[in-house]
């Protein structure tokens, strides 16, 4: 996700729905030991687009289609500074940020080396709050605390909204019909209108939000630095229950089912039935204690995750138990993609890794120009991911087909 430096309680802390499929994704038809969830909000994994942070609104992080074992490096783009915001992917373009202020709107499929620039759009502050797209508009936060909207077509700016005290926003935007959610350092989780920026609601929380709250079955979930879990009603802004993880949270939150997966700064992954109020299982790795910043993706059998600890984790979804580790050079930050039966990651170390989802098993590597602390974004057939040298790298996920 994004990174932050902001210090708290002694410890470093920090869409949209396109279609409601009848037959479920895989890593998203059951949850372990309670049947099938309905009604499940996941992006359609076959579509062309990569609307928010995590790929869709219950930000689980996958695609159906697995990559071929060696993707090949379509183009770069130079934004000129580091790029640690995840990349939003809609109708053939590509929409990157940089911590400069600068939001580009890139051609997916160029086939120049160098990218294709469609607009740019600058603002004051850095931006590591990753860019969400709806209706033709996109939307991100920056670090004086504004949320802007931008035509996506032109890039022309349509409105701002001023959150409290000019906090700094890492959360990255998601939607629930036509109204996005999103949290700040202020401490406060808002909902605004799409169309005209206008607050809906505001709720405070306990200590600055950096997650992207995580949207199903009309609630909204929020894991943030005051070691709490809130449920809230994505309508109304009421709190319809809290759950003490007892730990801090930078990464976001991902849902399926009753089922919600976090990572928190207490060197854990917690598996949580939200609707029980109750923590599942908490993994641990049994040497290594350093705090999870990525957001896991989930598939069918296992949570993915990356790791301070300069590793990769698979983990069983119903036992909490260590399916696999892969280690890298460097802390992961980047929060891992499932597609089909592979896993595709970014890690500290300028590595982009492509590991067998059952084994953890390295298929193919690609060292970049900086560290990727961005998380990759899939659609229309290729990966898109930025680092901190100001590259935003474009994958061709099946070169083979050209």
């Amino acid at each position: 996700m994004n990174k932050s430096g902001v210090l708290f309680a002694g410890l470093p802390v920090f869409t949209v729905a396109l279609f409601l499929l009848s037959t479920p994704l895989p890593g998203q038809d059951e949850a372990p030991g309670k049947g099938k969830p309905a009604g499940l909000q996941a992006v359609d994994s076959e579509s062309s687009s990569w609307p928010v942070f995590r790929g869709g609104t219950l930000q689980a992080g996958v695609r159906k289609t697995a990559p071929a074992d060696k993707p090949g490096l379509a183009w770069t783009f130079d934004m000129g500074d580091a790029v640690e915001a995840t990349v939003a992917i809609s109708e053939g373009r590509v929409y990157a940020a940089g911590v400069d202020g600068r939001v580009v709107a890139l051609e997916l499929m160029a086939d120049n080396r160098k990218g294709k620039k469609i607009w740019e759009h600058k603002v004051k502050a850095g931006i590591r709050s990753s860019p969400g797209i709806r209706a033709g508009k996109l939307f991100f936060g920056d670090d004086f605390g504004f949320v802007h909207a931008v035509d996506a077509a032109t890039g022309k700016p349509l409105w701002t909204y001023e959150t409290e005290g000019g906090a700094e926003i890492l959360s990255s935007v998601n939607f629930s019909g036509s109204s996005l959610l999103v949290g700040s350092y202020d401490g406060f989780l808002y909902c605004l209108d799409c169309k005209t920026g206008k607050l809906l609601w505001k709720v405070e929380t306990g200590a600055p939000v950096h997650c992207s709250p995580a949207i199903s079955e009309g609630k909204t979930f929020v894991a943030g630095c005051d070691g709490l879990l809130r449920v809230i009603d994505v309508k109304t802004g009421k709190e319809v229950s809290q759950l003490e993880l007892g730990e801090n949270t930078a990464a976001s939150p991902a849902v399926d089912g009753n089922q919600l997966y976090v990572g928190t700064y207490g060197s854990q992954i917690k598996g949580v039935d939200w609707k029980a109020g109750k923590i599942l299982w908490s993994y641990q790795h049994p040497v290594r204690r350093f705090p999870y910043y990525a957001s896991v993706a989930l598939g069918k059998r296992l949570v993915v995750a990356g790791g301070r600890d300069k590793l990769i984790h698979g983990i069983d979804r119903a036992t909490g138990k260590s399916a696999w580790t892969f280690q890298t050079r460097s802390r992961v930050e980047s929060s891992p993609v499932i597609a089909g039966t592979r896993v595709l990651c970014g890690s500290s170390d300028k590595n982009i890794y492509m590991l067998e989802l059952a084994t953890g098993k390295k298929i193919w590597a690609f060292e970049g120009d900086g560290s990727f602390v961005a998380s990759p974004a899939l659609a229309g057939g290729r990966m898109v991911i930025g680092c901190d040298s100001g590259l935003v790298y474009c994958f061709d996920l099946d070169p083979a087909k050209k």
